[in-house]
């Protein structure tokens, strides 16, 4: 699915498109109550990592959850997009062994083959940027001799 956040240009003519493809997008429900009146043990703000978990555990230990989100994709700051056959980070996933609880909830899921920024070896060094009216892909190494530039 596609989620409203994010832009792409889908070639060099054409304007930028709003929307990316991403597996945390969702199609949430605009009408929660309907006409019976629920009545709701907890009420969680927000479907990101501590919203989902604190949702799952508290469904878990037997509670009437009603979980809150106002894009429509969950995960929060952490936003992996799909342009063009590549995965590309757009939000706050970097993760590390020295965060045993994001880790746990990472093997909860089987999600624990993680791509390197610097692996060379899975196709990933380098990034894409739109600059002066073109395409260009940039890797790693170049790019930290790259001068600065700004969109106008």
């Amino acid at each position: 699915m596609t989620t409203r956040d994010g832009f792409f240009l889908q070639n060099e003519n054409d304007l930028l498109q709003q929307g990316l493809r991403c597996a945390g997008a969702i199609n949430p429900l605009t009408n929660v109550g309907g006409k019976r009146s629920r009545v709701y043990d907890v009420i969680v703000i927000g479907a990101g990592y501590s919203g989902l978990t604190a949702c799952r555990d508290l469904c878990i230990a037997g509670f009437n959850v009603l979980l809150l989100e106002a894009r429509d994709r969950i995960g929060g700051r952490t936003f992996t997009a799909e342009v063009d056959g590549h995965l590309y980070e757009m939000g706050g996933t970097w993760v590390h062994w020295n965060q045993p609880h994001i880790y746990r909830e990472m093997c909860r899921y089987s999600l624990t083959e993680l791509l390197l920024s610097h692996d060379k070896s899975v196709g990933v060094n380098y990034y894409t940027a739109f600059l002066n009216g073109n395409r260009q892909i940039i890797d790693h190494e170049k790019a930290v001799l790259a001068p600065l530039f700004c969109m106008s």
